[in-house]
């Protein structure tokens, strides 16, 4: 039987050297808004969140959660239902600052980092002529227009009682 090693501990102020500006930890002033998920009655505390600007930064935290054994949330957007884009005591992983995107019109190909929402990603794409096929894709211009001061952005899609 292998023996293990004892794992990391978890240090915010390294980390703060290794992304200055990027980590959030409890007390902080924007810890609260920075936890938050979109949709309400998910009140998680991750112990760090960290953003990343790009792939070898992702590589990085996901290394971080392994040492440390903490538990790793990964967020793009924060509009997880179930919570799965934050943690209780582990690493929040954001990844709302990877916006990158790149449009080839000739090949309607579009390569997108995992920061873009849904719109973001849907507005550069219409702006070369293109359309993205989500699942809602179509839903944004008609979001636009049926219902411009978002009064239903709170829907849960709640289905209706049997007859």
């Amino acid at each position: 039987m292998a023996i293990s090693e004892s794992p990391t501990v978890l240090s915010v102020e390294t980390l703060r050297t290794e992304f200055p500006g990027r980590v959030i930890a409890p007390g902080d002033a924007e810890y609260d808004q920075a936890r938050t998920v979109l949709f309400g009655g998910i009140d998680k505390h991750p112990a760090v969140i960290v953003k990343v600007e790009d792939a070898n930064e992702v590589a990085r935290v996901i290394e971080l959660a392994r040492e440390t054994g903490l538990e790793l949330a990964v967020r793009c957007g924060g509009h997880s239902n179930a919570g799965h884009s934050t943690t209780e005591g582990g690493i929040l992983l954001d990844l709302s600052l990877m916006k990158k995107i790149e449009i080839d019109e000739a090949t309607q190909t579009a390569w997108a980092q995992a920061g873009l929402t849904a719109v973001e990603l849907s507005e550069a794409t219409s702006e070369h002529g293109l359309a993205i096929g989500f699942g809602d894709t179509g839903s944004v211009e008609i979001k636009r227009r049926y219902d411009p001061t978002n009064l239903f952005r709170l829907n849960q899609n709640i289905p209706p009682e049997a007859a």
